[in-house]
């Protein structure tokens, strides 16, 4: 069956391990797994590489050959030291695989952690864009009470209001909501909430819409960051998953400042409360995105502070808990 797949010009490899439906050694693989796990933590690469090769969706190639090329010296040493070693190589990968337009930085002054924008907007690009919004929400300013055919449509005028006021250094976070809005607005449409094929509402539309495209064309930082997130299935998450995940971000943000100490806690809350997918799937992405970045920054740093005898960030207390925290969660995040 190999054959036949090249001879059609498909790559075997992306095709499952065993070919028949029930292969004679799943229920030795089934057994074998639950030993492995039993081991530890130490063991959990392999079970991932072994099953996604099952599945005919291997691992990443670029990443498999690092991890092959790891010194002989680590291959030969105990097992923890090699896992360590494939864990570092897989989180870089899967923070690269997570783009967010923004990186995790900690604080010289205060010791803590910040999350600093990367975009490659102009400012004054930037204020064109709030402009672009705020004359968009401006159109429906002469309600009348009751008497309000578009007072159904002010709670997302709310949304991009708050936005520019939140967010005004932010273009992914502006991008993002002006998508949330667009998506209810023409559910609204849809359900005859708003005026359909209304001239006010169109121009709304088109204006935020415009907003959407701009930022995509003009920054790549976001460009970068949204394809990424768009692509992105995040497999379901477990219910013992999410408690790790916001345990995780609940210990960070205690050593965390400014927009990250208060956005990690409401974020990944959202990955259980919201009702809307799509908002349940940025929750996902964007906890996932954060604490791949802190748990690389933290260990690097935990590194230099073993090998110079000092703690990381010295006034916060909890920094050993974060760590264990995240530790503990780390195969979730490279899932």
């Amino acid at each position: 069956q190999d054959l036949e797949a090249i001879h059609s010009h498909i790559e075997p490899l992306t095709l499952p391990l065993w070919h028949e439906a029930e292969n004679a050694f799943e229920d030795h693989w089934t057994r074998a797994r639950a030993d492995l796990t039993a081991l530890g933590n130490d063991w959990d690469f392999w079970v991932r590489w072994y099953e996604a090769a099952l599945r005919g969706q291997p691992l990443n190639w670029k990443m498999q050959e690092e991890i092959a090329l790891i010194p002989p010296k680590v291959w030969e040493g105990d097992v923890a030291g090699l896992a360590a070693a494939i864990a570092a190589i897989e989180v870089k990968y899967a923070i690269a695989a997570t783009p967010n337009a923004e990186r995790i930085v900690i604080n010289p002054k205060t010791g803590l952690l910040r999350a600093e924008i990367v975009s490659s907007l102009r400012p004054d690009y930037l204020g064109n864009v709030l402009d672009t919004l705020r004359d968009a929400v401006a159109i429906f300013d002469n309600g009348i009470g009751g008497n309000d055919p578009y007072a159904m449509i002010r709670p997302e005028c709310d949304l991009v209001r708050d936005a520019c006021d939140r967010y005004p250094d932010r273009p992914i976070m502006l991008i993002r909501v002006c998508r949330r809005v667009m998506q209810r607005v023409d559910a609204k449409v849809q359900s005859g909430e708003c005026p359909k094929n209304d001239a006010l509402v169109d121009d709304f539309g088109a204006s935020v819409g415009g907003v959407i495209g701009d930022l995509m064309a003009f920054d790549e930082d976001v460009r970068e960051a949204e394809t990424a997130r768009l692509a992105h299935y995040p497999a379901k998450l477990e219910p013992e998953t999410i408690v790790g995940w916001t345990n995780a971000a609940d210990h960070s943000a205690t050593i965390s400042e400014g927009d990250l100490k208060a956005e990690l806690p409401a974020v990944v809350r959202l990955i259980e409360t919201t009702t809307n997918e799509s908002d349940r799937q940025l929750a996902i992405y964007e906890t996932k995105s954060r604490l791949l970045r802190i748990y690389a920054l933290l260990n690097e740093n935990r590194k230099v502070a073993l090998v110079k005898g000092k703690a990381v960030v010295d006034h916060v207390e909890r920094y050993p808990l974060v760590y264990g925290s995240l530790v503990a969660i780390l195969t979730t995040l490279l899932l």
